[in-house]
Formats: structure tokens, C-alpha cells, sequence
């Protein structure tokens, strides 16, 4: 009886240090997560793209090349380091983008996304998403 008291304890202990990490995690160092929708189409035409909201890409040659940029304002007191994660068939190595993003107190910094389909790839439309995890840095 003595045991499973003790094996219950030990199990309640357990969960109630994973519970308050994952709080202290996503509330001391997760600031904010910013999902972008990206999208691209590979033709043999050019295009012209005025989308602001989005890393829109527009409409690019194969073997050629494109920049989009986003701009991240710090407005905390410390340090902020940004990762990115990048999903959907835009991944096909055609999507480059800066690691190790780290952004000083009330600074910003602008990072730079490109995408360069190669000359053998298949036309039509692709989309995909970056998230931008904005995290509080403690060095």
C-alpha cells in the first residue's frame, strides 16, 4: 500500500514539474510565433508581385531567382533570437534563409528569404509557410 502511494507521489511529482516547464517555457521564453504564407508560381513568363502581407513570391523563371524580406522590431528590454521553421513544397531546397537570427534590445532586423527554383523544375504553383518563433535570449 506504502508503495503505490509512493509510485503515485513520484507520478504527480513528475507531472507537476513537465506542467510547469512547458508554462515557464511558453511564457518566459516563447515571446511570440508569426506564421507567413508563402506561395510561388514557376513559368515561363515574368510577373510582378505588390504582396506586402505575405512572402509572396510571384511568378519566377526556372533557374531564376527571388528575395523577399521581412522586418522584425524588438521592443523588449532583452535580446531576442528568432528561429525559423519552413514547411510545404516550397522546401524542395529552393527556399534559403538565414539561421541564427539574433536581434539586440530595442533593435530590428531585416531577414532575407530567396527562392531559386533550378532549370528543371516543373512549372506550376507551389506554397508552403514559415513560422517565425521570436524567443527571449538569455546570452
Amino acid at each position: 500500500m506504502k508503495k503505490n502511494k509512493l509510485i503515485l507521489l513520484i507520478l504527480i511529482f513528475f507531472l507537476a514539474v513537465v506542467g510547469a516547464t512547458q508554462i515557464l517555457y511558453t511564457g518566459l521564453i516563447i515571446k511570440d510565433v508569426k506564421i507567413l504564407n508563402m506561395s510561388m508560381e514557376v513559368a515561363g513568363k515574368a510577373g510582378v508581385n505588390l504582396d506586402n502581407e505575405t512572402l509572396a513570391f510571384g511568378t519566377i523563371l526556372p533557374g531564376g531567382s527571388l528575395e523577399r524580406h521581412v522586418r522584425i522590431r524588438n521592443y523588449y528590454s532583452y535580446p531576442l533570437s528568432v528561429t525559423i521553421q519552413a514547411e510545404g513544397d516550397l522546401m524542395r531546397e529552393w527556399l534559403k534563409y538565414p539561421e541564427n537570427i539574433r536581434i539586440k534590445p530595442y533593435n530590428e532586423t531585416t531577414i532575407g528569404f530567396s527562392v531559386s527554383p533550378p532549370l528543371t523544375a516543373p512549372l506550376g504553383n507551389f506554397s508552403g509557410r514559415v513560422k517565425l518563433i521570436l524567443k527571449r535570449s538569455f546570452w
